[in-house]
């Protein structure tokens, strides 16, 4: 669709010098969007949240699939309708 239309697409690119991880993910938001603008425009029902692994970092040991900061994400769609409440931990006195 996106060379149909002579549009480029996004790229993911580093958010530092050396950042191997390339946090500054916009073609991954990009097809977000895009899959919440397809649903949308055929009468599909709208995701409220998607949620993605991120391995980002080094292993912690020798084969290992988890990485130092691996983590979670959650892209909510709609705040108002998705979210209920969250919490804050407290500080560690």
């Amino acid at each position: 669709m996106m060379k149909a239309s002579g549009t480029q697409l996004p790229k993911n690119e580093g958010g530092h010098p050396g950042d191997a991880d390339l946090v500054k993910r916009k073609l991954d938001c990009a097809v977000i969007n895009f899959v919440h603008t397809y649903r949308e425009e055929n009468q599909e029902a709208p995701f409220d949240t998607v949620r993605c692994p991120f391995f980002e970092g080094s292993p912690l040991f020798p084969g290992a699939r988890i990485a130092e900061r691996t983590h979670l994400q959650w892209c909510v769609h709609d705040p108002k309708k998705s979210v209920i409440g969250y919490f804050r931990p407290r500080e560690q006195n």
